[in-house]
């Protein structure tokens, strides 16, 4: 930025300066010679400004929204004319989520550490991977703050207070980015839960907004120089962050200097003009709202140039400073990890390990005194390397992985006996997907299955740890259903797991059932290997070894242990004979009502057995069909006590209770996943379940007037019943060894929140069992947030491991026996109770929901009182403090100094202890400062201002010291909109925790500035021709005067200003009101595009104050294209004007040339005029549109000459809707492909398409009348592997004639859809049609869907899972036509309703019958 203070000249009219480059003297043609910014030692900004004065709307569109090209997360599209490289996207909070990468610890595994150069270390390695991965954005970090510890993505934060969120993220920021990777801070802002995450409004005040929520984003961008900010799916105070230009353009832009691009999370523009002038510059991953509908908002003016220069500036000004243009990009394929960054990701894991009790120094373990260890927990084997999601999910092989059980074990050694007891394990060649995976064998639930994913070949295997060392003799394998799944198998035994020798048994067979009997074998591990082949994918549905009972008879080998069920689990479904009413009848009453709120008089009550509802329609008489809500209550008899886990799979909200405790509140749409609570055995409990049902449509429910019957809504109520066997036999175990290791484990994951903090499965009687056969406990939890401890007391230790990445077993061994001393410090205050959370009251979670909106009001009513601040201003005691960690060493705090003590003007405050290790191991200790505000302020009682970590040998000391900058003793004033110093006594803390701080001091300021505010003041759109008064203005406040103040402004390199009045005073008195005025003349390339200037004030002692304004600067000349034309129609030609105003004051030439798409020409198709000053000149145009046109967007593109230099015109082009003359003018897809050549043909965009053979054997041949159907309908006459059908997309088509129906020939892909389209009659009228196509794959048929022909066969891409023989459909479906009227044209749908993901709709054919 150029600075401007007092008199300055007044810049040359249109002389091109530093940042502004003139527009190149004619079109680029292609190539790297074409492109002289590739390899350039310009700035990213001069080298933006390059491409952006060649490119035309349309590029510059077409970097404005994603691809949807593979590879990645999202692409957005390169611009090979102008060497424009692809921006390759990809989620990375936690490790590339790419396979070939390292799993790292969670984020809040390393915000635990409380060190910046670890989170710095971890970015390198996330930025290095995601570098050679071709990765451009690395979609991280999380950069909120942990509001309620049952958020379902609060282990990708760090923490619950800004201080040290800000210092974590802005070092995670600058070590990805120091790898040339841009970094993208999510989920901007207040996004902190992920119950109905795309509809929850946080109603925030100002303060709180930019005390707490604010800063770790700030800071971020602008100490960490981020690239990129991702605006969150959710609402705040009433409006989607993503179209919230308070947010975007106000406070990230303008307030805090943000210069990089702000991109959606996946989907989230919800809107196109509002969301693009708010600030919103790239939509992912797909076009969506910045698709067509921002090329029309642009062309129409109401989205204008000048913003669409400034996203694609933003863009390209990132993509050069990270070295796009000028390095090839990394590979999908390549592996990235290296031992280097496994061993990064070890110590990162060590290092946030926290020690929350060690009752007795149990720990660390010494193996000469520990003849034996029990290691006992299901976690112990499958603990979550990272919580769930698809923005954390690294998916790294098992081979890498190190278990607690197998680091323990190989930390102990030989001399240690490690009893492990915990639930199987499985291994496999391939697996289908995320949910077909090799532990689904051992659930017990043959609903769920192994899949391979790929048709059955030798080879193929899965394996299976069972936990312990056992006698079999037998195992069976169980498909679930009828299916021939094995057509040959080898079964192994093995002891250790790597050494296999001979099979055991071998054979075929057939049916749902395989049963193989052997001589008994001791062993832990067995393999089964596919010694067949078959089209079809290998499964397994439940895999069972067996072992004699000793009475002659078997029994099967314990699978589950204690299972912890995963947040999105369908447990089975609770049996009605555990129900009862309240007058001792099986089952629960139910009462429905016709509405959705439960008020009035029930419309239906009856019994009914159980809670597995599916409804297609009225649940029952009198009900009403498009809507309802229903409570169902009486009792729940559980069958043991222990704790059991509940899981909820349904639409519409739901809320549960259990003898009056919450077990499920989400009163919004979808199902909010499963909780935990303990209940006693043989005792009838009230039970209580409420839920709702909305309008549902194809693809899942909707909010809204209930106006049609729902087709899909459901509501299931399963559980988990504790395994009181499994329990008692690890207690058993345990009893027999010297020290016990219980590991236990939550499931957090991306859109879904835990409902309570009791660890799922019965996690809790596991260890109160365990803890009572063996008085040397350890518990080691696997959790990404806080969770209740009710055995706390009866366990010797604690340890808090996180999700520990791939290396969590070795790095936990490593501080379990002493090898790293534990110096992990809690980034979040543990509750003893749920009643103690800042979030108790429900209107601030789970919220408010209005059912119409389908949106939930998070009231953030706690205000200031975020994580510690609460508890400390309610005086509640936490289970553990927020910044709690002990150690195997002791340590003391003494001799604090706070300098100064007393000033009467504000400047940094300087806080030295000495911190000293007493104990007798070398250690670290996190040294903390904590600063209470003036009463007067209403801050909490005391907020972190400052942390160290120090690691000191026995005995050893040392001084540190703190600086608090005067910035961080601000406050928000929401009347003034701006930040004060208060005057008063400052308490200053320094200890380990919040809650442990044994020095205290303070410091006074006398006199503060108060609440100051500089602003800036200018037109809504500066000339870029002439000077422009801007005025800067301060507003001084508190009880200090200040001397020798300056006045300033900030500028954009190049821009000039020159002083209009004084600028510089001798003091200013509280109260009084300063202006300084500015004649301000932009350089004539900075024209069309946003900038930011910055006022500034400046005083004596250090003090400065800014405040940012966004303006637009307009161009020099404006250009338009019109047509009195409404549609451009194949064959034909329209009439165009081309409209240029000259804004300067002097003569120039323009030199306009028009760029049109293949089969279209403008004539002329340059136009060279010479304008006079503030004159308006105009020239007609023809457009001439041929046959094989698939597009008529006119793009407008030049050079404006003035002094002698050139600079590019400005200006939309023209997109008048193209009207195809026919169908097959409008092809767009191949769906038809030859036999001999199937890679020609792409019907459903993932390379499968119609045999063009197999088509002929059921009639349809090409330029023939369909077999079946109307005869009006005709195949499309096209050679297999050419275009044959339009995929809907909102397409205009000449369909001539009069008759009752418009007949429709065709199908969809990716399941059944639908979606609305217009009929236009030669009258001029028109009306909406609805037009529902079925799925090509074997479907039923939608209703008015007539099946035209099915193929037996398909065409397949190479390498396919899928069977040769699958039957693929045409359909053929009407569209009733107005009497009397004759059709004009069709107008295809524009977005489609599917049933799946991705559903498209395929026409062959438009007739008139």
């Amino acid at each position: 930025m150029a600075g401007a203070a007092g008199a300055l000249a007044v810049a040359t009219l249109l002389t091109v300066v530093t940042g502004q480059v003139p527009a190149a003297a004619g079109p680029a043609v292609g190539g790297a010679s074409d492109c002289p910014w590739v390899g350039s030692h310009a700035s990213p900004g001069q080298r933006a400004a390059q491409v952006l004065a060649r490119m035309t709307t349309d590029e510059k569109l077409s970097m404005t929204h994603g691809s949807q090209l593979p590879g990645y997360a999202g692409v957005v599209a390169p611009i090979p004319r102008l060497c424009v490289p692809a921006l390759n996207l990809n989620d990375g909070g936690a490790g590339v989520v790419m396979g070939g990468t390292t799993a790292m610890p969670a984020p809040v595994a390393a915000a635990a550490s409380w060190d910046p150069a670890a989170e710095r270390s971890y970015g390198q390695v996330v930025g290095a991977e995601a570098k050679t991965k071709g990765v451009s954005v690395d979609l991280g970090p999380d950069t909120n703050l942990v509001r309620d510890p049952r958020g379902g993505r609060v282990f990708e934060m760090a923490g619950e207070d800004p201080y040290l969120a800000g210092a974590m993220a802005t070092q995670y920021v600058k070590g990805v980015q120091s790898q040339g990777v841009m970094a993208d801070l999510k989920h901007l802002v207040a996004n902190d839960t992920e119950q109905n995450r795309n509809n929850g409004n946080a109603i925030v005040d100002e303060r709180t907004l930019n005390e707490i929520y604010y800063p770790a984003f700030k800071q971020a961008v602008q100490e960490g120089g981020a690239a990129s900010i991702m605006a969150a799916t959710s609402l705040v105070n009433g409006v989607h962050a993503n179209e919230n230009a308070y947010l975007l353009n106000a406070t990230a832009k303008q307030d805090w200097g943000f210069d990089g691009f702000v991109v959606t999370d996946w989907d989230g523009a919800r809107s196109t003009v509002r969301a693009a002038n708010a600030g919103l510059d790239l939509n992912m991953p797909a076009p969506g709202n910045f698709g067509q509908p921002l090329s029309d908002a642009v062309r129409s003016g109401e989205v204008s140039m000048a913003v669409l220069n400034d996203k694609v500036a933003r863009l390209l000004t990132e993509e050069f400073a990270y070295g796009l243009f000028d390095s090839a990009p990394g590979s999908p394929g390549a592996t990235a990890t290296t031992p280097e960054h496994v061993a990064t990701a070890r110590d990162i894991a060590a290092e946030g390990t926290v020690l929350m009790k060690n009752d007795g120094g149990l720990l660390p373990l010494d193996t000469a005194g520990t003849p034996s260890i029990a290691v006992i927990g299901a976690a112990a084997k499958e603990a979550p390397v990272t919580g769930g999601g698809g923005s954390s999910h690294v998916p790294v092989g098992g081979s890498s992985v190190v278990t607690v059980a197998d680091g323990i074990a190989q930390r102990a050694g030989d001399s240690v006996r490690v009893d492990t007891v915990g639930s199987w394990t499985g291994a496999a060649s391939s697996s289908a997907s995320g949910s077909d995976q090799p532990g689904n064998m051992f659930d017990g639930n043959t609903a769920t299955r192994w899949s391979s994913g790929a048709p059955m070949a030798d080879g193929q295997w899965v394996t299976a740890d069972m936990g312990g060392s056992h006698p079999v003799d037998r195992i069976t394998l169980d498909a679930g259903n009828g299916t021939d799944y094995a057509r040959g198998y080898r079964i192994y035994l093995s002891a250790d797991g790597s050494d296999w020798g001979d099979p055991v048994a071998e054979g075929t067979g057939t049916g749902q059932v395989i049963t193989a009997t052997f001589t008994a074998r001791q062993a832990r591990y067995l393999k089964i290997v596919q010694t067949g082949s078959a089209s079809s994918w290998w499964s397994i549905a439940e895999l069972t070894a067996y072992t004699a009972d000793g009475s002659g008879g078997q029994s099967a080998v314990p699978r589950t242990g204690v299972r912890v069920p995963g947040v999105t689990d369908k447990l089975p479904t609770v049996p009605s004979a555990r129900f009862s009413t309240a007058d001792g009848k099986q089952g629960l009453t139910a009462s429905y009502y016709n509405n959705l709120d439960l008020s009035g008089t029930p419309a239906l009550t009856r019994v009914e057995p159980a809670i597995d509802d599916h409804y297609t329609s009225a649940p029952g008489p009198g009900v009403n069909p498009a809507g309802f809500s229903v409570r169902w209550s009486g009792y729940l008899t559980a069958p043991v006590t222990g704790t059991y886990t509940f899981s909820m799979a349904n639409t519409g909200g739901v809320r549960m209770t259990l003898g009056g405790e919450p077990v499920f509140q989400d009163w919004a749409q979808y199902g909010p996943g499963v909780s935990a609570i303990h209940l006693k055995g043989g005792v009838r409990t009230p039970i209580t379940v409420e839920n709702y049902q909305p309008v549902n449509g194809p693809s899942g429910p909707v909010a809204g007037t209930p106006t049609s019957p729902p087709s899909n809504g459901s509501i299931t109520l399963g559980w988990q019943v504790p395994d009181t066997d499994a329990i008692a036999a690890a207690a058993a175990v345990a009893k027999q060894d010297s020290v016990a290791v219980v590991v236990v484990n939550d499931d957090e994951s991306e859109d879904g929140d835990r409902q309570n903090l009791t660890l799922p499965g019965a996690q809790d009687d596991l260890i109160a069992a365990v803890a009572a056969a063996n008085p040397h406990t350890v518990v080691v939890l696997n959790t990404g947030a806080p969770v209740l401890m009710p055995w706390l007391g009866s366990v010797d230790g604690v340890l808090e491991s996180w999700y520990g990445g791939q290396q969590n077993g070795a790095a936990l061994a490593s501080v379990l026996f002493g090898d790293v001393n534990p110096s992990g410090k809690l980034p979040q205050t543990w509750p003893a109770s749920m009643d103690q959370l800042p979030t108790a009251d429900t209107s601030r979670y789970p919220g408010d929901v209005d059912v119409s909106t389908n949106t939930t009001n998070y009231h953030y009513s706690e205000g200031l009182d975020v994580g510690y601040r609460w508890y400390d201003a309610h005086k509640l005691k936490p289970l553990f403090p927020f910044g709690y960690g002990l150690s195997y060493s002791t340590f003391s705090f003494s001799g604090l100094s706070v300098t100064p003590g007393r000033t009467d003007t504000t400047g940094p405050v300087r806080v030295s202890a000495t911190v000293k290790n007493t104990g007798r191991r070398t250690a670290t200790e996190v040294a903390q400062l904590y600063v209470g505000e003036p009463a007067s302020t209403g801050e909490p009682p005391k907020q972190l201002k400052g942390f160290q970590r120090v690691t000191l040998a026995p005995g050893k000391s040392q001084r540190v010291t703190f600086t608090v900058d005067p910035a961080d003793l601000r406050t928000w004033d929401d009347a003034t909109h701006a930040w004060r110093s208060n005057d008063g006594t400052y308490r200053m803390y320094v200890g380990d925790s919040s809650r442990d701080l044994p020095l205290t001091g303070s410091y006074t300021l006398r006199r503060s500035s108060g609440a100051r505010t500089v602003t800036a003041h200018a037109p809504t759109t500066l000339d870029p021709a002439h000077g422009n008064v801007v005025t800067t203005t301060l507003t001084a406040g508190g009880s200090r005067t200040l001397s020798r103040v300056g006045l300033g402004l900030d500028l954009p390199d190049g821009w000039t200003a020159r002083a209009l009045s004084r600028t510089v005073f001798a003091t200013v008195r509280p109260g009084q009101r300063l202006t300084a005025s500015w004649r301000v003349t932009p350089p004539a390339g900075a024209q069309d595009r946003l900038w930011r200037l910055t006022a500034t004030a400046t005083a004596n002692g250090g003090w400065r104050l800014s405040g940012g304004l966004g303006v637009t600067v307009g161009p020099l000349v404006s250009a338009t294209l019109t047509s009195t034309a409404k549609l451009a129609r194949t064959g034909s030609s329209y009439p165009a004007t081309l409209t240029l105003r000259n804004t300067t004051d002097r003569q120039v030439t323009v030199d306009a040339a028009t760029r049109a798409p293949d089969a279209v020409t403008v004539t002329p198709a340059t136009v060279s005029v010479v304008i006079p000053p503030r004159s308006t000149v105009t020239r007609a145009l023809t457009v001439a549109v041929g046959d094989g046109a698939k597009s008529s967007s006119i793009g407008l593109t030049g050079t404006v000459t003035a002094a002698g230099t050139g600079y590019p015109l400005q200006g939309g082009g023209l997109d008048l809707p193209l009207l195809f003359g026919s169908v097959a003018a409008a092809f767009d897809n191949t769906g038809v492909s030859d036999d001999s050549a199937p890679g020609k043909g792409d019907f459903d965009g993932s390379g499968y398409s119609y045999s063009a053979q197999s088509l002929a054997t059921v009639g349809l041949v090409p330029g023939q009348p369909v077999p079946h159907g109307p005869a009006a309908l005709t195949w499309p006459d096209a050679a297999p592997g050419d275009p044959d059908n339009v995929v809907s997309a909102g397409q205009h088509i000449a369909v001539r004639g009069t008759g009752s129906q418009l007949l429709v020939l065709g199908a969809a892909n990716n399941g059944s859809g639908s979606g609305t389209g217009t009929l236009t009659y030669t009258d001029g009228s028109s009306e909406p049609f609805t037009l529902s196509l079925t799925n090509w794959t074997p479907s039923t048929p939608l209703p008015g869907n007539d099946v035209v022909a099915t193929a037996p066969t398909w065409n397949r891409p190479a390498g396919s899972g899928y069977p040769p023989d699958t039957a693929v459909s045409v359909y053929a479906t009407q569209v009733p036509l107005a009497a009397g009227r004759t059709l004009a044209y069709v107008t295809l749908p524009s977005t489609v309703s599917g049933d799946q993901a991705g559903t498209r709709l395929h026409v062959f054919d438009l007739a008139v019958g």
